[in-house]
């Protein structure tokens, strides 16, 4: 074995593998556009744009890893606003549920008992 990549893949990871093992090189299409999103990581108060109803709806859809439903859900936030849209596509997109999911829940209000 000469290398891994570890659960969950990310694109980029297998790519970065594949130049190292193989010494291929990629060109990537729309790599611009891609750029400005993933420049700046996904905040609390980016999500706080959203209705506290389509943020809880966008968690249930994570943690239900049902890529359908979560397509459909982020499908709803470009009507908010559409760079946070292109950027919760993008990370959908890689799988990276673990970043939107951690902006959800610093984004919550506290409980109170």
């Amino acid at each position: 074995m000469d290398d891994f990549v570890r659960k969950p893949y990310r694109f980029n990871e297998i790519y970065e593998c594949m130049t190292k093992q193989l010494g291929v090189q990629y060109t990537y299409a729309n790599m611009h556009a891609e750029e400005e999103v993933t420049d700046v990581a996904l905040t609390a108060q980016m999500l706080a744009v959203l209705p506290q109803d389509l943020r809880s709806q966008l968690r249930d859809a994570l943690e239900s890893l049902e890529s359908e439903r979560i397509i459909a859900v982020i499908g709803q936030v470009a009507s908010y606003d559409s760079k946070l849209h292109k950027m919760l596509s993008l990370l959908a997109g890689n799988f990276d549920y673990p970043a939107i999911l951690k902006a959800l829940q610093t984004n919550q209000p506290e409980n109170i008992t």
